[in-house]
């Protein structure tokens, strides 16, 4: 997971965007609480957003208390209380994706990340024995979709939808394990399932140059025949993939509609309908320095 699943701050009202973080800090809380303080730094927005899918289908409307953050001691925080169940299943899912990710950094092609996996592999591979015991299924639906994107890979597939599958697949089931009924079940599986291909393909825009220089695999370069760093196919590349983020986003946002929730629903619009069109235009458009501008930056 990458943490492009992001709130749009300046059409969030002030409540809304303290009941977000309320959500983000209790997240990182329970991390810490159940792998030690340096699990936190496997927190992202995108498991903050399965929490508050989670949460927002509770009957029971959460509590929230003052605690000080551990990253600066002199902030007060919100944190949602009774809600174990709903961040401990984000926490583990969250582990063992960054597990897994780390391992494939092990076998990239930059020296620099190669160094980085290296150093943390021991550390993640503790959280991730724990994380798998007390979240197995999780850790089926990552193994899978490990195994299927390396197929993916090793067979350099060129079609944009076969090589954004088994991430899309592995999301939908994720969500879909949130759903407090039958109904929802489904609802939350095509959101999970649009939102995991949208993830996957922006991603892959992202990361096109470096891509191309480390000459790692990505559908963009392949599907296009780029074999070098021109800016002119470069652009026509994320030019190519817009309409298809575009469908994914408005599909995600319409399911969501479908979706029977007690709380949140603003917040939920927010980052369906603003948050991820502002972080897709800054990734095609390459607007960097605004990047993180509106996420927690003030924390």
């Amino acid at each position: 997971m990458i943490g492009y699943v992001k709130i749009y701050k300046p059409e969030l009202r002030v409540i809304d965007y303290e009941l977000y973080r309320a959500v983000y800090c209790s997240l990182c809380r329970q991390m810490g609480k159940l792998y030690g303080p340096l699990a936190r730094f496997a927190l992202n927005y995108d498991f903050t957003f399965l929490s508050l899918l989670y949460i927002s289908q509770r009957d029971a409307c959460p509590a929230y208390k003052k605690a000080r953050c551990v990253f600066n001691p002199l902030v007060r925080c919100n944190n949602v209380k009774s809600c174990s169940e709903e961040l401990s299943y984000a926490a583990d899912a969250a582990i063992i994706t960054s597990y897994y990710k780390v391992r494939d950094n092990l076998k990239d092609k930059g020296l620099s990340d190669r160094i980085k996996a290296r150093l943390i592999y021991p550390i993640f591979a503790l959280f991730y024995r724990k994380a798998k015991k007390r979240s197995p299924k999780t850790d089926e639906y990552v193994r899978e979709y490990i195994a299927a994107q390396e197929e993916v890979e090793r067979g350099q597939c060129d079609s944009i939808d076969a090589a954004a599958e088994p991430t899309a697949v592995m999301l939908s089931h994720l969500f879909e394990d949130t759903g407090a009924t039958d109904v929802s079940k489904r609802v939350l599986s095509r959101i999970g399932y649009c939102i995991g291909k949208w993830i996957y393909l922006l991603d892959a825009a992202d990361d096109l140059e470096s891509d191309i220089r480390l000459k790692n695999y990505n559908v963009l370069a392949i599907k296009l025949g780029i074999n070098e760093n021109d800016e002119s196919l470069i652009k026509k590349a994320r030019e190519y993939i817009t309409s298809t983020l575009n469908v994914c986003r408005t599909e995600a946002a319409a399911s969501a509609q479908l979706l029977d929730v007690n709380r949140y629903h603003d917040i939920i619009d927010n980052i369906l309908y603003l948050g991820l069109e502002y972080t897709q235009n800054n990734v095609i458009l390459r607007r960097k320095e605004q990047k993180n501008k509106y996420a927690l930056s003030d924390r």
